[in-house]
């Protein structure tokens, strides 16, 4: 499926009750295609088709894997990792 077609999208979460969103655009032509466009997209056709939740998952990326014993959480430093997707 092609996350980026809406038509498939909104065929994907047609009768579903919540949606997992795991996909993600590294480096590339199609990085923000996918990770910011394709999200926006499903999120939309999600609230169209009456879905409960949708679940965005994230990723330690943001943070660049930090050799720490700390708490990472949202207030840690950013130190992207992944290209595109971590930025």
């Amino acid at each position: 499926n092609d996350l980026s077609n809406r038509g498939q999208v909104r065929t994907m979460v047609k009768d579903a009750r919540w949606v997992f969103h795991l996909a993600y655009g590294q480096t590339g032509l199609d990085s923000k295609t996918i990770t910011v466009d394709a999200t926006k997209l499903l999120v939309e056709e999600a609230v169209r088709a009456g879905v409960e939740a949708v679940v965005v998952l994230s990723t330690m990326g943001v943070f660049g894997h930090p050799e720490t014993d700390q708490l990472i959480d949202e207030t840690f430093p950013y130190a992207p990792a992944y290209g595109d997707y971590g930025k």
